[in-house]
């Protein structure tokens, strides 16, 4: 009797709510708020770390100049410039982004913590992939004046490290071989689609990376416009057209040679600068290029350094110089090679 009394007593129902406060109590709270904290002023600084820069070199200028005995400038022509960089770095634009990172920042180990705990061990592993496309919603915080053409570049900087990701994940679960040089194969690829969109769909890059590309490939400007009417269809081989009279003329070229009635074009079309000669054209422009790059680059690699770890300079100079020197020729190859694919 006292056991089937027992039996008979219903087990008591699971306080939902309670359960609910133990999962949110549970969640990295912590992490969350220093890396909001962090994102916030990493993002502000992001936006007015070049006026702050300037500022300080003005002031670094204007000292050197005084120890030197040598007069600055007009005092008002100094604070105007001044002014105008101290607003720079006050101004109200910079807050949204640095609101977006900063909510980036924090609400992804919520969100993982929160995805891991709900879906349970069998499919635990998709919790980041969720987590950080729930996380990168945040970025319509981003209401300033470049907000537009940043979503272009953080589409772009997320869909190369998600291949990356996913290429790593893949050889270490052992679905694709590993095979020397795979990380470059897939920045290769990534410069590939780069390149293929500077061609023929500039307006999905940013301006500012159109310009850099169309500076270095030091491409006429209407070879780039005829390539594009060629894969819209809009001109044929063996067809008529006066598309690239002008640019013969400006090259003191027969404008027969540009017309594509006549069949394909020859290299004298492509490099006029060079027409006898493919290779020679490739390493004249790669010669061009390099310095162009290098001349970029360099400055990149050096001024951090010497900011931030100035003991490296003053500790081996030589091995200082060397370094940066070799770090800025690799990267300086890079856009010349695209030069190259580019064949002008």
């Amino acid at each position: 009797m006292t056991g089937a009394s027992k039996a008979a007593v219903p087990a008591a129902a699971p306080d939902a709510p309670c359960g609910l406060v133990a999962r949110l109590a549970r969640l990295p709270w912590s992490d969350a708020l220093g890396n909001w904290i962090r994102g916030f002023y990493l993002g502000y600084g992001f936006e007015v770390g070049p006026g702050v820069l300037r500022i300080l070199i003005t002031v670094l200028v204007i000292a050197v100049q005084r120890l030197m005995g040598r007069q600055p400038g007009k005092a008002s022509s100094i604070g105007r410039l001044l002014r105008h960089e101290l607003n720079s770095v006050l101004r109200r634009e910079a807050v949204p982004f640095a609101v977006f990172v900063g909510a980036f920042a924090s609400s992804y180990p919520l969100l993982r913590a929160l995805l891991a705990d709900a879906l349970g061990p069998r499919r635990r592993q998709w919790a980041p992939a969720l987590a950080g496309a729930a996380a990168a919603t945040a970025i319509v915080l981003d209401t300033s004046k470049g907000a537009r053409d940043r979503r272009t570049v953080f589409a772009l900087y997320m869909m190369v490290r998600a291949a990356e990701s996913a290429a790593t994940s893949l050889v270490a679960h052992g679905k694709v071989p590993y095979f020397a040089h795979m990380d470059t194969l897939l920045f290769q690829l990534s410069c590939l689609e780069i390149m293929y969109s500077w061609f023929y769909t500039p307006e999905t890059l940013p301006r500012e990376y159109v310009g850099w590309i169309s500076r270095m490939a030091n491409m006429d400007q209407r070879l780039i416009e005829f390539l594009r009417a060629y894969r819209e269809g809009r001109i044929r081989y063996g067809v008529h057209n006066d598309m690239l009279d002008a640019y013969c003329r400006d090259n003191h070229l027969p404008t027969h040679m540009g017309d594509t009635l006549y069949g394909f074009l020859s290299c004298e079309i492509v490099h006029p600068h060079d027409p006898y000669s493919c290779l020679g054209n490739a390493r004249t422009r790669w010669v061009t290029g390099f310095k162009q790059a290098l001349l970029l680059y360099l400055p990149v690699h050096i001024l951090p350094s010497l900011l931030f770890r100035p003991q490296s300079f003053t500790s081996n100079p030589a091995s200082f110089i060397l370094h940066n020197i070799l770090s800025a020729s690799r990267y300086g190859a890079m856009p010349v090679m695209s030069r190259r694919v580019l064949g002008t």
